[in-house]
């Protein structure tokens, strides 16, 4: 059993699984390379990291790239960290742009209890937008929560950016955890109509494990028919550890 032609190019092995390029090739699925996501990776440590990724990325057709997130914060108060998480987004869209692709997942940066919400929203917005500007047409930002506590903080944000080259990514494991005030189903409604691209991983509720979908409390067959239905262009990364793991339960599900 196999993929159809046409579904290969929606679905993405996250390359946090050791596996995840000769099952992509296997397949003839899409990787979202994650080499990245620390900063310090795309220059003072670049040449192991980057050799792997540039390994892992021949012979695959569709490719997604996970920017870094650590200390990255568009809407921080100090303007010296605003300019650090430019520059770095910046050096992510270029090293994207190296690998031949323009998608590229970006984290809300947003920490509970923190933040005063409507500021986050508004400064968000102000620092995307100038972003999208200087990247210029073309590129695609994939907005992604982590410890949110509600969706409406990404959706608000991209509903006021009001810019097609920002939309969603939603992390359903991550909408599973504690911090998380609503339920996934509500996660996915709310979402919807900016929904472009989906993180799938299980958990318990407890940590963010990244389990194997069918490993942990969220009902991940119901989860992703319902946003394959309310959006049906969106594509989806499996972020497990186990893509092999990943690729059978999706077989298994008939999607």
């Amino acid at each position: 059993m196999g993929f159809e032609a046409n579904a290969r190019s929606r679905w993405y092995l996250s390359t946090i699984a050791a596996d995840a390029a000769p099952v992509a090739l296997a397949y003839g699925l899409g990787i979202e390379i994650t080499e990245f996501c620390m900063a310090t990776n795309l220059d003072v440590d670049y040449d192991p990291w980057g050799i792997a990724a540039r390994t892992k990325a021949e012979g695959i057709k569709h490719l997604t790239f996970h920017a870094p997130f650590a200390e990255l914060c568009p809407a921080a108060v100090d303007p010296l960290v605003l300019e650090v998480t430019r520059r770095r987004y910046i050096q992510s869209y270029e090293m994207a742009r190296s690998f031949g692709t323009s998608r590229m997942i970006v984290h809300t940066g947003y920490i509970p209890n923190i933040y005063d919400y409507s500021y986050f929203v508004e400064h968000s917005a102000m620092f995307w937008r100038s972003l999208l500007a200087e990247l210029g047409d073309g590129c695609e930002l994939l907005l992604e929560n982590v410890f949110d506590e509600t969706p409406d903080l990404f959706v608000n944000i991209v509903r006021e950016v009001a810019d097609p080259r920002l939309r969603i990514c939603l992390d359903v494991g991550h909408a599973n955890l504690k911090a998380s005030m609503k339920p996934v189903e509500e996660w996915v409604a709310l979402a919807a109509p900016y929904l472009a691209h989906l993180h799938v991983h299980n958990n318990f509720g407890n940590e963010d494990a990244h389990y194997l979908p069918g490993i942990g409390s969220i009902d991940m067959p119901k989860i992703v028919s319902m946003a394959m239905g309310l959006c049906p262009d969106m594509t989806v990364t499996f972020e497990c550890r186990d893509a092999q793991g990943a690729v059978d339960w999706l077989l298994a599900q008939g999607f």
